[in-house]
């Protein structure tokens, strides 16, 4: 407690800090103002959650309209009429694409996608709802990682339209629990040394396989609201993080564009001191890949609506 008081003196005493907030605070009233002269656009969005199933989705929680969706919503470089045209093309293609079992079951828990369990750890990566977390605004899905019924990193999209009519998950956030650093280790010295993102990622190429997409991008360091972290340690979480999935730095708009399938280096050109370890990793990823696509291929059935029932609510 006491470290949290002086923390929060230490960030009101910094003159930058409270230029940030000016800024943020003057940023957010020109929001308001051209809020208020797309009345329509809003009603259009409105009127898309009166859709039956999205009324079912959004049973146990509420949509974050108004202030919420269009205040600091994932880029910076979006107006506000652009935020609201992000959100209902998201959920206008969640309608057309996700199987009426999982929005039924994105609705209550959300879905568990995979689990496994050791001697004294039970690690588990589920789909949630961003709407559940009230704080954020970054994206409308969350990919999360539990640890012993702790979330231990999490991974927000929302689905977003290219210019030629096709989607793909926008990653716009990446972040790790703090507190979690030793049942992390714990985690990773069990399951072949592999790191949170790797697993949060993998169920994500899974989901893609299994709505038919091709492509991840992820936001672009620049564009993201969260400029009081720095340079550097935007460039970290979503710069550095996805090296290892071949991502590419489009030219026109500095965001990482990952293509899948991916392609991975041919086991012959690795240190023959790490081959082994190499090949362990990644039948373990493609194990828990084509698990992921199992699951949500049930739950696509008629029959398997009750598959979200599998495993209880883990709370954050």
């Amino acid at each position: 407690m006491a470290q949290s008081i002086e923390r929060f003196v230490r960030k009101s005493l910094n003159p930058a800090y409270r230029l940030y907030k000016l800024r943020r605070r003057l940023r957010r009233i020109g929001q308001d103002l051209q809020y208020r002269r797309i009345t329509a656009d809003t009603r259009n969005l409105e009127s898309l959650f009166l859709n039956e199933k999205l009324i079912r989705l959004f049973s146990d929680t509420s949509p974050r309209l108004h202030t919420r969706y269009y205040q600091d919503y994932v880029s910076c470089r979006w107006s506000v009429d652009e935020v609201i045209h992000r959100i209902h093309d998201h959920y206008r293609f969640l309608l057309d694409r996700f199987p009426p079992a999982a929005l039924e079951a994105l609705s209550r828990n959300g879905i568990s996608l995979w689990s496994t369990t050791y001697a004294d750890m039970h690690a588990e990566v589920r789909l949630l709802l961003l709407t559940h977390d009230t704080i954020r605004n970054e994206g409308e899905f969350q990919l999360t990682l539990f640890l012993n019924g702790t979330w231990s990193h999490a991974l927000g999209f929302l689905y977003h339209a290219a210019p030629d009519g096709s989607h793909y998950p926008l990653v716009c956030r990446n972040q790790g629990c703090v507190g979690q650093f030793e049942q992390v280790r714990q985690f990773r010295k069990a399951h072949f040394e592999l790191a949170p993102l790797f697993l949060l990622m993998d169920s994500l190429i899974a989901l893609n396989a299994f709505i038919g997409l091709d492509e991840i991008q992820v936001l672009a360091p620049a564009e993201s609201y969260q400029s009081r972290l720095g340079e550097e340690r935007l460039d970290a979480l979503y710069r550095q993080a996805f090296d290892p999935f071949h991502a590419r730095v489009r030219t026109e708009d500095g965001r990482a564009a990952i293509h899948l399938p991916l392609e991975e280096k041919p086991l012959e050109s690795i240190d023959r001191r790490h081959r082994k370890r190499t090949q362990q990793k990644r039948q373990a990823r493609e194990q828990m890949r084509t698990e992921v696509l199992q699951r949500l291929e049930a739950l696509s059935r008629p029959a398997a609506a009750t598959l979200h029932e599998d495993a209880p609510l883990l709370a954050a």
